[in-house]
């Protein structure tokens, strides 16, 4: 029997060839390592303005998405869909603030009054306790001079995202473009890249898009029906500005969890105006719909759309608000689809070559 023997200099050949392919793995990894911390620095300096763009990117991968789908379904260019729905938006842009915003704004500034004497009236009652001095003597101290507070924290949202309005017309005017040729922008970022990872940029930028347009449809669909069974609620309950403070509860429900707490606040400090037994059913009712939410609602949604995890959803709020303040916390969760999808595109499959 012979055995088999190796060609001289093979097993030196194989060396050589795992450790290239070694170096090749490490040169790949620091790379993108020093490219992330590059990026990170950006984004750290420019926070404000890279959070606005994220934002028109986020609608603008809503507009082009309606345009497409329409598109697909019923016939016609992508184009003319996209004007349509541009024109719809900026329409019930115009009524809302035009129209409805001054009947908003007198319902707002209603529970703006009754949370003040809501607030003073509990602290009336039990601002003598050392227990509760900590707590109420903090609401009492920002209710006292409501209009100043709110003038400030204001000022201080607008200065940080360009101010207000201005804002807003820059981040709508950039969607639309992003919106009308996406492939320019894309073309642009990849060819920032190497030649080698330019196709694996454009397809990771088309998974998020898509990520971020099905998170959006899912956390809209999640807040039609909470307003929905809120409002209900509410209004079978008796509590006042039933619809108004239902609205509030859809809107702040943008952001998971922190929001469904922070609107369910102003309807049981109402409803506590009306009586103890208003609040104590307000309350419940705002746990069962957050419970429906939770265990029915959600994961009906998210079969069809985006699920993240809870402790990173969290934890990304906590980070982003801290350190971008408002505009950090409601974009936490969209930027956290995102990075969760960049991370699968670029670190799991295209540096550890992992396609699971």
């Amino acid at each position: 029997m012979t055995i088999p023997v190796a060609p001289p200099g093979s097993a030196d050949l194989d060396w050589q060839r795992r450790r290239a392919l070694a170096a090749e793995r490490t040169a790949r990894i620091l790379a993108w390592a020093f490219g992330t911390l590059v990026a990170v620095a950006v984004c750290w300096a420019l926070s404000d303005i890279v959070l606005v763009v994220f934002a028109a990117a986020l609608l603008g991968c809503l507009l082009r998405g309606g345009a497409e789908s329409l598109s697909k379904r019923v016939g016609g260019p992508v184009g003319l869909w996209l004007a349509v729905i541009v024109l719809l938006l900026l329409g019930f842009l115009g009524f809302e603030i035009f129209v409805r915003g001054p009947i908003i704004a007198g319902q707002l500034r209603d529970i703006w009054g009754e949370l003040r004497g809501q607030v003073t009236d509990l602290w009336g009652r039990y601002g003598q306790a050392e227990w509760v001095q900590p707590i109420l003597g903090r609401v009492k101290d920002y209710f006292q001079d409501g209009t100043h507070q709110i003038a400030g924290m204001a000022a201080g949202v607008g200065t940080s995202t360009l101010g207000g309005l201005g804002t807003l017309l820059v981040m709508v005017v950039t969607a639309i473009f992003f919106a009308i040729d996406p492939e320019l922008y894309v073309s642009g970022i990849a060819k920032l890249m190497p030649k080698d990872w330019r196709p694996h940029t454009r397809d990771t930028m088309g998974a998020m898009a898509h990520v971020l347009r099905w998170w959006f449809i899912g956390q809209f669909l999640d807040m039609v029906a909470v307003g929905v069974l809120t409002g209900i609620g509410l209004y079978f309950i008796g509590v006042k500005l039933a619809f108004t403070l239902a609205l509030i509860a859809a809107i702040f429900n943008f952001v998971p969890y922190i929001g469904a707490l922070a609107g369910a606040v102003p309807a049981v400090l109402i409803a506590l105006g009306q009586g103890p037994q208003t609040a104590i059913y307000t309350a419940v009712l705002f746990l069962v719909v957050q419970t429906l939410e939770g265990n029915l609602i959600a994961p009906l949604i998210q079969k069809r759309t985006v699920e993240l995890a809870p402790v990173l959803t969290i934890l990304s709020q906590t980070v982003l608000g801290s350190l971008f303040g408002p505009l950090g916390l409601v974009l936490a969760t969209p930027v956290t689809a995102a990075g969760v999808e960049l991370v699968k595109k670029v670190w799991v499959e295209e540096v550890l070559d992992d396609e699971a």
